[in-house]
């Protein structure tokens, strides 16, 4: 089973350059040649006409809008599963990613997003906020679920290594049948796209990998699917048991992790949206509590110069 990762901007291209595996497809769209520096230029996609967007994404929108479909052409989807890689805050991955997404999905190639927050600035939340509302529009007009691995970026490089360790999970585990059993292509299909299994409606679910340990889920969510991982094969799942689940069994003699689980949550994006809501709103309320001083000048020359 083959993996494409598409790393959109700058976080998703940094990111994207710390991909080792031969075994990926690793493809960088950007809007500034700073991040793409000793890229492969075959596997590179730069909008021109840009140097970075500077956090504004209506301007990546325009330049971009129209290359999602040749982004695809160039850089051929996989039959397995696809990955794309992007900040929610910035302006140029924030905008990308949902637009490749879409296509991917409206083609019917099985896609996971990973989006990383950033909540340093008012303007970096409010992006996070924007991208994270596209995703579930995107997901109301095409019908199809969206499953999203969402990191919060408090650390650089505490959330890049969970980047890193979820991709290392899906690719050289999950679709990895050298060392697994019972898991296939049918079932990753099914874990993404709940909606073909069960009951419920299509909708942005938010993934997450844990230690298979009993947990409460928040309050208005639901796992609508899951992937256990384990190499015991009389080994279960604990609650909350979801409505589909896929199991993979890991043949592996040197695999020694804990059984893990892969949840898709649906009801947990409204509660993200709500909570960098609010923190934008706080930030808001502070600047106008701010009194900035003024002052008065008087120029002497057309120029505007005081001598």
């Amino acid at each position: 089973m083959s993996l494409n990762i598409y790393c959109c901007g700058g976080t998703g291209v940094n990111i994207g350059k710390r991909i080792n595996d031969l075994d990926f497809s690793v493809y960088f769209i950007d809007s500034s040649r700073s991040n793409l520096k000793d890229l492969n230029s075959e596997y590179v996609f730069l909008v021109e006409d840009m140097d970075g967007a500077g956090k504004n994404r209506k301007i990546t929108y325009e330049k971009f809008k129209e290359f999602a479909e040749t982004i695809l052409i160039k850089f051929k989807p996989s039959k397995s599963l696809n990955i794309v890689i992007s900040s929610l805050s910035g302006g140029t991955g924030s905008v990308i990613s949902p637009l490749i997404t879409k296509k991917l999905i409206e083609n019917g190639h099985s896609t996971i997003v990973i989006g990383i927050d950033s909540t340093n600035s008012a303007i970096e939340i409010e992006n996070s906020v924007k991208t994270l509302k596209s995703y579930k529009s995107i997901s109301n007009a095409t019908g199809k679920p969206i499953a999203l691995y969402y990191v919060e970026n408090n650390v650089r490089e505490e959330a890049d290594k969970e980047v890193l360790d979820f991709i290392n999970v899906i690719g050289n585990i999950l679709l990895n049948t050298q060392i697994t059993e019972e898991f296939d292509l049918t079932d990753l299909h099914n874990f993404i796209n709940y909606d073909n299994v069960t009951e419920n409606d299509p909708d942005v679910g938010i993934l997450t990998v844990s230690p298979n340990v009993e947990y409460i889920g928040e309050k208005n969510t639901h796992v609508v699917s899951s992937i256990f991982i384990t190499n015991n094969p009389n080994s279960k799942i604990s609650n909350p048991k979801p409505d589909y689940l896929a199991t993979c069994i890991v043949t592996d003699p040197d695999y020694s992790e804990v059984d893990t689980r892969i949840d898709n949550t649906i009801g947990k994006l409204p509660i993200i949206i709500e909570h960098l809501e609010k923190e934008l709103e706080v930030l808001k309320e502070n600047r106008k509590t701010i009194k900035v001083k003024s002052l008065e000048v008087n120029s002497n020359t057309e120029d505007g110069l005081v001598l």
